[in-house]
């Protein structure tokens, strides 16, 4: 992430300096302290889209101290951070109020993730459900998401595009705890009918996601000003396909040269 920092506002601006062309670099401090999700003045597409990893590093700052200080008592704190999102979530909802970009708007989210952690942990009674789910069972399961992607647009559309807010809120939630149901059955069920671990590529692809999301944005902005630099007359589709390929590419160097050296360093201070 740091490297990508220095690429952005010591690189890229001196570039920038040198050759006169405008580019909307934002404080490097809203960046350098992941508070970045809380500046919302308009800056560079490759840049804005990193707000995410924002709104992660102060959940795992708060989360840390909570499991320092509260391990004994993470099932309540787990149920205050639920109920403290839910509120602000649907108080956003009724009032319209712009929460898009709070952390607390995903508190909920990170909430469904770590009650599935400490029932795996724990190895508790949602845990020994999911492992006993029969295939028949698993198959209706995992129909679930489409019936509910479904159920919203039939939905958005009978209310002509405008669906209640507080709806749309309601449904994102069961997405979110469909989501949660499905990494623990894949973490726990022998009996899936089918086993995401198993595919190669999705585990590849895993392996270099965090590159893939911190380099796709620079990709689109350099592939795109490329593409028109040279007056490239090709389907919408075929600049999508190469603009992938050349982020999985990037994304597979950032992987080998940068993150896995800090795993390995990661791997050895635990053991110390």
């Amino acid at each position: 992430y740091y490297s990508f920092m220095f690429c952005s506002f010591v690189i890229l601006k001196l570039i920038k300096d040198y050759y006169g062309f405008n580019l909307s670099l934002p404080p490097a401090s809203w960046y350098l302290f992941f508070v970045s999700n809380y500046y919302t003045s308009d800056h560079v597409f490759f840049l804005r889209i990193l707000w995410t990893l924002s709104v992660e590093e102060q959940f795992y700052l708060v989360w840390g101290i909570c499991l320092f200080y509260f391990q004994k008592h993470l099932p309540l704190v787990i149920l205050l951070f639920t109920f403290i999102s839910l509120l602000f979530n649907f108080w956003g909802a009724l009032t319209n109020a712009a929460i898009y970009l709070n952390t607390l708007s995903y508190l909920f989210d990170m909430m469904v993730g770590a009650y599935a952690a400490y029932s795996l942990v724990k190895n508790g009674t949602l845990v020994n459900l999911i492992i006993k789910i029969k295939k028949t069972r698993a198959i209706i399961f995992y129909s679930f998401l489409p019936l509910l992607f479904i159920a919203y647009f039939l939905l958005n559309n009978l209310l002509g595009g405008g669906l209640n807010k507080v709806l749309e809120e309601v449904i994102r939630e069961i997405f979110v705890i469909y989501c949660g149901f499905v990494i623990l059955h894949q973490m726990v069920s022998e009996k899936s009918f089918f086993n995401l671990s198993s595919n190669k590529f999705l585990v590849y692809t895993g392996k270099i996601s965090f590159g893939l999301y911190c380099l796709h944005g620079i990709v689109i902005t350099v592939g795109t000003i490329f593409f028109n630099k040279i007056n490239l007359k090709i389907p919408n589709v075929y600049q999508v396909l190469i603009l992938l390929g050349v982020t999985f590419l990037f994304a597979t160097f950032s992987y080998y040269i940068l993150e896995k050296p800090f795993l390995r360093l990661k791997d050895k201070l635990r053991r110390i």
